[in-house]
């Protein structure tokens, strides 16, 4: 007859399962952050100028982001 695996077996992977999510979590896994009060601008109160000036910055970012990230 096969032996099954057992409750600690199954207690032990769904312990490391959790520690590994909140390891990735904790290091911040899963790419660029969230859009944020503090580096998200007010376009509200700009001008079209000053809103197609900073679009242009933020392009240009992200295009710099993405030429720095490893292959």
């Amino acid at each position: 007859m096969k032996k099954s695996l057992g409750v600690p077996a199954i207690a032990t992977v769904a312990v490391l399962a959790i520690a590994a999510l909140g390891a990735a979590v904790y290091f911040g896994v899963g790419g660029e952050p969230e859009p944020t009060a503090q580096n998200v601008p007010d376009y509200s109160k700009m001008s079209p100028a000053e809103v197609s000036e900073s679009y242009g910055k933020g392009k240009q970012a992200e295009s710099d982001a993405v030429a720095q990230k490893p292959k």
